[in-house]
C-alpha cells in the first residue's frame, strides 16, 4: 500500500494542505525538518521542494542527516531548490515576502551534502518553468543545456545505498 505523509514546518501550511488535498492513505503533519515524525529506514522517497534555502549554513546538515535516517535502504531523496545562478530567479526570491531570509543553496553544496552522508546523486538538472513549446524544444534539441546553470530551478535526485550483504547471508 502506498502511503503519502506531508510534512510542515507551519500550521497554517498543514492546514491548507489538508483543506485543497486529502490525502486518504496517510496524511499532513506539523514538524521540523530537524526531527521528521518516522522512524528510521521507514520512506521510500523523500521529496522537499524550496526548503534547503531558508535552513541557517549553520543547521543544514542537521537536515541531511534525518533525510539520511528515514530514507530507506535503496530509497530515493529528491530535492528541489531554486537555481542562485539564474538571474531572475535572484530577483523574484529578494523580492519574495516569505524569501527575506532565503540563503539560496547551489546544486554542487547540494550534492555535497547528499556524499556527505552517503547519498549516491543519480540525478541533477536544471530546468525553467516556461511555455511547454520552449521545455519541449530546450529538451530535444539542446540536450547539452542541461548540465548547465540556466534554469530557475533545479533538482537533485539520490540514492541510499542498500543493506550491505552480510557473510552469514552468503554462505546460505
Amino acid at each position: 500500500m502506498i502511503k503519502l505523509i506531508g510534512v510542515d514546518l507551519s500550521f497554517e501550511m498543514v492546514r491548507v494542505a489538508k483543506t485543497l488535498n486529502p490525502i486518504h492513505t496517510g496524511g499532513y503533519c506539523h514538524s521540523s525538518a530537524f526531527s521528521l515524525p518516522l522512524p528510521d529506514d521507514s520512506a521510500n522517497i523523500i521529496f522537499t521542494s524550496c526548503v534547503l534555502h531558508h535552513i541557517t549554513e549553520e543547521y543544514i546538515n542537521l537536515v541531511f542527516e534525518e533525510l539520511f535516517r528515514v530514507c530507506m535502504p535503496g530509497g530515493l531523496v529528491v530535492l528541489f531548490e531554486h537555481n542562485p545562478y539564474n538571474l531572475i530567479t535572484q530577483f523574484v526570491v529578494k523580492t519574495t515576502p516569505l524569501d527575506r531570509n532565503a540563503r539560496l543553496i547551489t546544486s554542487q553544496q547540494v550534492c555535497h551534502f547528499l556524499s556527505k552522508q552517503s547519498l549516491e546523486v543519480v540525478e541533477k538538472k536544471f530546468f525553467l518553468y516556461g511555455p511547454r513549446r520552449l521545455n519541449t524544444f530546450l529538451d530535444s534539441h539542446a540536450r547539452f543545456l542541461i548540465r548547465l546553470p540556466f534554469g530557475g530551478q533545479y533538482y537533485v535526485v539520490a540514492r541510499k545505498a542498500a543493506y550491505p550483504v552480510s557473510d552469514d547471508k552468503v554462505n546460505e
